[in-house]
């Protein structure tokens, strides 16, 4: 059974990093700075997977002006900007999910052996971006 991840590390984002929650949503603001940072834990199939909600994503003035922390069960991030997966979301990779609306869903290959993350588009898997694995340390030494 898939662990409830939606909390997990929230008090990490909230004040460790200082970033406030926008109403119930993944989506946080600092200073004028949007992070979206969603949870994940491994599935019964052994995948990662997140959704990317379009609600949260018309929040955002300014998607360079955002990045993206996705927050790993146990102790595990990547962290990069938003803009960095431009291509991953796209309209042609969009679907509609009755209890979220208009969504991408994302899918992580960890690759912890190399430290990085490969963040798929489930509708196309060719289309793909690699990141840096990091931990809290790693993760703070950067912000």
């Amino acid at each position: 059974m898939r662990t409830n991840t939606r909390y997990h590390n929230l008090d990490f984002v909230t004040d460790t990093l200082c970033y406030k929650q926008i109403g119930s949503s993944t989506l946080f603001v600092r200073d004028g700075n949007y992070l979206l940072s969603p949870s994940v834990s491994e599935g019964q199939n052994g995948a990662y997977w997140i959704d990317i909600r379009q609600a949260n994503l018309e929040q955002i003035s300014d998607r360079n002006n955002c990045d993206l922390l996705i927050r790993i069960v146990p102790d595990l991030f990547c962290l990069c900007k938003l803009s960095h997966i431009n291509k991953l979301l796209s309209p042609t990779l969009m679907d509609n999910r009755p209890n979220s609306g208009h969504v991408w869903g994302i899918k992580l290959d960890i690759k912890q052996f190399k430290k990085t993350v490969d963040i798929r588009s489930n509708r196309n898997r060719e289309i793909f971006v690699t990141v840096p694995l990091l931990t809290k340390e790693e993760l703070l030494r950067m912000t």
